[in-house]
This record gives structure tokens, C-alpha cells and sequence, in this order.
């Protein structure tokens, strides 16, 4: 059974660079990620 990750970011660089970094470090086998922008949801 897979984890899920929620990544909240509001579209800065900043956190679109932390959301790649998060994204690739989380083993996918194990963890379903969703990323969720703040001005788009």
C-alpha cells in the first residue's frame, strides 16, 4: 500500500524548485505524490 505526499506551493520559484526536488527524493514504489498549486486550486 502507497503513502500519499500532498505538496502545497503557491507558484514561486522557490517552491516550484522545491517541488521537483521533493518530487524525484520520494520513491515513487512507495509514495503517491500530489502536487497542489494555491493560485490554480
Amino acid at each position: 500500500m502507497k503513502t500519499s505526499a500532498v505538496f502545497y506551493h503557491a507558484g514561486c520559484p522557490m517552491c516550484v524548485k522545491a517541488e521537483h526536488q521533493i518530487a524525484e527524493t520520494l520513491d515513487p514504489a512507495r509514495y503517491d505524490v500530489e502536487i497542489v498549486h494555491l493560485g490554480e486550486q
